[in-house]
């Protein structure tokens, strides 16, 4: 037994203390008991010093500690089962299944040995019941924290009490830099770590949605192209199927195709509605893949619908049947009236005053004002022009000049519709427009045919946004092929290179009946027979769901309009437009952002920032092309982050853009899921552990049994002064002290 002191305060202020007490209470007798014998004076002072040391003993707090003898018990063994996602690698059987496999081939007494505890780790360590706990892990986790798992399950366990610790993993670690805290402890404990490794190299097997380069404004009812770019890893040549998808999850459009080891790009498409597009791309998950997540990308695309404002000229005059049933309107009510029903279209309608090969004048049917725009600020207002049977005399050089303007340099839309003098007839081979018009009118200048015509629409334009009268596919394509003929058309030589043929005449040397085509920055149209009586009043009246309307014709007007303006909308809309190259990005990626300024728009500085409350912006640099690039970090946080692009002038915000990503937090061992043994290796060397290849190894390492000498130092600490006596004695002293004060005064 030994005796010491454990304070709570300093020995030396105790002492103090307790040594100025006394000195008081000394000098407080003396001067207290004047005229008292002598003896009774030395009894106070005896009974109060013993009072107070006796009170500074117990603040001294002794204290006796007393030490257990050793003992030998043996040590256990600890199996780490790594959870991660890693392990679900490789085909037919998975690495996980593989360590399933050979726990399960454990001889019956290492299996159910007290010993050895269990283990499974990723992005946290869990202790497991039993080994029969193995058979129910799924490998579900992002993380390989090895160091966190040696140290966590050794400090549970008790570092002197583990004798081997053998690990079951595929080495693809995702803490290697923190990795010698554990080998530190394991050396200094005397742990000897074994290493059961899993998987072969290049066995990762994947399909990932990289990309989907995507207009994100576009307008409503016209197609939408869309790139998406996907990435195949380790499967070989293999037939892949992309989906698209609506927030209902309606199937959009599907493409298949044959994809070899590396990126390809698919080419997508769908009809846009008239609100937010919420959008997936899917690729089916395979049974052999590794990742489920990179299989799907969600993105928006918003719909845009500014007023498209159209230029009217009809030259057909009178009044023509509006449906079978009766009733009748003027040869411009039929396009102008399917533009308003819309509220999208905004439509100015002019007519002329008498309808002649040369000479006349046009007017504003409602305000009566005459004439073509007289002047080019003046034209450039409208999206799209429309010009049915009117000779080319009425307008002057200048104006047909700002009417090529409007459709090559600003990304208007050019509509031809025939008639007597439309095209060759009209004389328009000879104007400035004539390379604007999709079809080749130089041989054939004053051919008209007033004739049967028969109308085919070729297969391969069938899915053209101007013949998306119905969304239903099957359905579309019967009211297409039920398309009425025509009682004549303007003759034409071919349509030109550049030319789509939407319809043409098998009846009439196959000609060429409705072409478009790109021209510049806008796009054209060539309408071969009537849009508003005379040769086209049978497809007027009697195109629609029932013989009392024309919603066919008035549909496929609607969508002419929208696909010809369609280039010069999108120019309207912003000063700037800004992109990424990929919508997608993991967490340490650099996504680089482009920004690209409208024409005769000058900026003195563009810059790009992450949207948040510590984000700082960084300047984009303009490279010799005009475009304004950047590099910005991809950090952690949310999974959907917004990207903000200002460009300056004159020190003020003058346009701004919003791009919106999505980012992963894959650690490297998914983006690199290879087994990685090297670390194993450095623990089982500098340790004294063993290589284990097979069940029957890790049988033989489990069933080892080391026993090993553990001190035991349970000490017993028991206050020496909480005894009755010491109590008493004190009690004695203060109540003596009493007494002899008491009974003793003069």
């Amino acid at each position: 037994m030994e005796i010491t002191f454990e304070p709570y305060f300093s020995p030396y202020l105790i002492i103090l203390v307790a040594v100025l007490s006394w000195a008081v209470s000394f000098l407080l007798v003396r001067k207290k008991f004047k005229g008292r014998k002598w003896y009774n004076k030395l009894s106070v002072i005896l009974l109060r010093t013993s009072a107070v040391f006796a009170l500074a003993w117990i603040l001294m707090n002794p204290v006796r500690r007393q030490e257990l003898s050793t003992s030998e018990e043996p040590l256990k063994n600890i199996v780490l089962i790594d959870q991660s996602k890693s392990m679900g690698i490789e085909t037919p059987v998975s690495r996980f299944k593989q360590l399933k496999s050979d726990v399960k081939d454990l001889s019956e007494s290492v299996r159910t040995s007290p010993n050895t505890l269990w283990f499974g780790f990723g992005n946290k360590v869990r202790r497991l019941p039993n080994v029969d706990s193995v058979a129910h892990l799924e490998c579900s986790d992002g993380k390989s924290d090895l160091s966190k798992a040696i140290v966590s399950a050794v400090s549970q366990v008790g570092k002197d009490r583990v004798g081997n610790l053998v690990l079951c993993t595929d080495g693809r670690l995702t803490d290697k830099p923190r990795l010698r805290k554990a080998l530190d402890l394991a050396v200094k404990s005397g742990i000897k770590v074994s290493a059961f490794g899993y998987g072969k190299p290049e066995s990762v097997r994947n399909l990932a949605v990289k990309n989907c380069v995507v207009r994100r404004f576009v307008r409503p009812g016209v197609m939408v192209p869309m790139k998406v770019v996907v990435e195949q890893r380790g499967m070989g040549s293999r037939r892949v199927e992309v989906l698209l998808k609506d927030k209902k999850g309606k199937i959009l459009d599907r493409k298949a195709q044959v994809m070899n080891q590396g990126e390809s790009i698919i080419d997508l498409k769908y009809y846009s509605s008239y609100d937010l597009q919420d959008l997936t791309v899917e690729i089916p998950l395979a049974k052999d893949e590794l990742l489920a997540e990179d299989n799907k990308l969600d993105f928006k695309v918003k719909v845009d619908d500014p007023k498209i404002k159209v230029l009217y000229l009809e030259g057909t005059r009178g009044y023509y049947p509006r449906t079978r049933r009766g009733g009748s309107w003027e040869a411009f009510n039929f396009i102008y009236q399917a533009c308003v029903a819309t509220g999208k279209i905004d439509i100015t309608p002019y007519v002329v005053n008498f309808q002649r090969a040369v000479g006349g004048q046009v007017y504003n049917v409602f305000t009566k004002k005459k004439g073509y725009p007289k002047t080019k600020e003046e034209l450039l207002k409208y999206d799209v022009v429309i010009i049915s049977d009117i000779n080319r005399s009425i307008f002057n050089d200048n104006q047909l000049k700002w009417t090529r303007e409007l459709v090559e340099k600003h990304g208007g839309g050019f509509c031809m519709i025939g008639g007597n003098t439309s095209f060759g007839s009209g004389g328009w081979d000879k104007t400035v427009l004539e390379k604007v018009i999709p079809v080749d009118m130089s041989n054939f200048g004053r051919g008209m045919a007033q004739r049967r015509i028969n109308v085919k629409i070729p297969e391969k334009s069938l899915n053209h946004p101007i013949w998306r009268i119905d969304p239903n596919v099957e359905r579309n394509k019967a009211i297409i092929l039920r398309h009425p003929v025509f009682s004549g058309t303007n003759v034409i030589n071919k349509a030109k290179p550049a030319a789509t043929v939407l319809a043409f005449s098998p009846n009439y040397r196959n000609m060429p009946l409705i072409a478009v085509q790109p021209y510049g920055k806008g796009r054209s149209m060539a309408f071969m027979s009537d849009a508003a009586g005379g040769w086209g009043e049978g497809y007027q009246n009697g195109w629609g769901e029932t013989p009392s309307d024309n919603n066919y014709y008035r549909r496929f007007w609607v969508n002419t309009v929208n696909w010809l303006a369609e280039n010069k909308i999108e120019a309207k809309r912003t000063k700037m437009y800004a992109s990424t190259e990929s919508v997608t990005y993991n967490i340490g990626e650099l996504a680089r952002v482009t920004a690209n300024l409208k024409a005769g728009f000058e900026a003195d500085r563009v810059t790009a920032e992450w949207m948040g409350k510590k984000s700082s912006s960084v300047k984009m640099a303009k490279n010799e092309d005009g475009y304004y690039s950047a590099d910005l970090k991809v950090g952690g946080g949310k999974l959907k982050r917004k990207i903000l692009v200002k460009a300056y002038k004159d020190g003020e915000v003058e346009a701004t853009d919003t791009l919106s990503v999505k980012t992963f937090a894959l650690s490297m061992e998914i983006l690199e899921p290879d087994p990685d043994f090297e670390s194993l290796a450095l623990l089982v060397e500098q340790t004294g552990g063993d290589v284990i290849n097979n069940s029957e190894d890790m049988d033989k390492v489990l069933g080892k049994v080391v026993k090993k000498n553990l001190e035991s130092k349970l000490e017993f600490r028991v206050p020496v002064w909480d005894k009755w006596f010491l109590l008493l004695f004190l009690l004695l002293a203060l109540g003596g002290e009493w007494l002899v004060m008491k009974y003793t005064a003069p």
